[in-house]
């Protein structure tokens, strides 16, 4: 992988460089060409030209406030005391399984990191009738390359959290292993609250969004008491304003799996068929419930 970053050839990756959208979906079908053009597009959407070392994000200041804060299906989130971001880690187009379960193709990497996008930007597009504050804004996202560093694996070690059998931690990756970090406002903690419903229906009316994967680890509320405020920030749908009743601030937050509509027309999702099939072959009670839904929309 290194070598091909430095082969120079490496200009075929970036068909998107120097125009003024770079996050615009390719004109053919991402998921027709070959893993590395796939990996050129995702690399394009972040204006880089090569994978970045952890030390672009994980700076020495971070590193001695590290903090483990979860885990996810595909990913493990990270915080620095202090400082009111995270970020969530998430290797992929790799072969080292990463919490018994295959690593994220590069088409559905690129897939997740344009949708976050698109739905974090529904903050703050200018002269829009559909906005709404309550998806994670997402601050940064970038590809890097390399192992595990030990100060991660150290906080994972030192992380008060349980975590469950299945997502049993792998530290050992090769030096070539690519990652995706997406630094992310600090959200606060897990939990259902009903300001979501208004954050979906702007998702649902400007890009026809549906998150897939909604649930309770997936809804945070801030935890800070000058939060509490009795003017939260409103939602707008189609120009008209929703104020939601006084409260902590909600965040909707992972989209790794949603579908999306962008304003040019095309589409963002991810092809959910083998991750359904995995759940149709379980007999949890997760499994059963997702089962029963599909049955019910077909």
């Amino acid at each position: 992988m290194n070598n091909y970053f430095t082969s120079g050839s490496n200009r075929l990756l970036f068909p998107n460089r120097g125009k003024e959208h770079p996050n615009t979906l390719p004109n053919i079908d991402i998921r027709s060409v070959n893993p590395m053009v796939q990996l050129g597009f995702l690399m394009s959407l972040e204006r880089q030209v090569e994978p970045q070392p952890f030390e672009l994000v994980f700076t020495q200041r971070r590193i001695e406030t590290l903090y483990k804060i979860g885990v996810g299906s595909y990913s493990e989130v990270y915080g620095f005391e202090g400082e009111g971001v995270v970020v969530k880690l998430t290797p992929f187009g790799g072969s080292v399984p990463f919490h018994n379960r295959p690593q994220v193709k590069i088409v559905d990497m690129y897939m997740e990191v344009a949708a976050t996008m698109e739905i974090s930007n529904l903050r703050n597009v200018h002269n829009s009738s559909c906005k709404t504050e309550n998806f994670v804004l997402l601050r940064n996202s970038v590809v890097l390359i390399g192992s595990l560093p030990k100060y991660l694996i150290d906080a994972k070690r030192k992380s008060n959290e349980s975590v469950p059998v299945q997502y049993a931690e792998e530290d050992s990756f090769p030096d070539d292993q690519l990652w995706i970090a997406f630094e992310f406002s600090y959200g606060g903690e897990t939990i259902s609250n009903y300001w979501t419903a208004l954050a979906l229906a702007v998702g649902e009316r400007r890009l026809e969004l549906e998150h897939r994967d909604l649930h309770l680890g997936n809804v945070l509320i801030s935890q800070k008491s000058h939060d509490c405020t009795y003017a939260p920030p409103p939602s707008y749908i189609n120009g008209v304003k929703y104020q939601p009743i006084g409260g902590p601030p909600v965040q909707i937050i992972d989209f790794a799996f949603s579908r999306l509509q962008r304003a040019d027309g095309s589409m963002l999702y991810v092809d959910m068929t083998e991750k359904c099939e995995r759940l149709r072959n379980k007999s949890d009670t997760v499994a059963q419930m997702y089962t029963m839904m599909q049955e019910l929309t077909q």
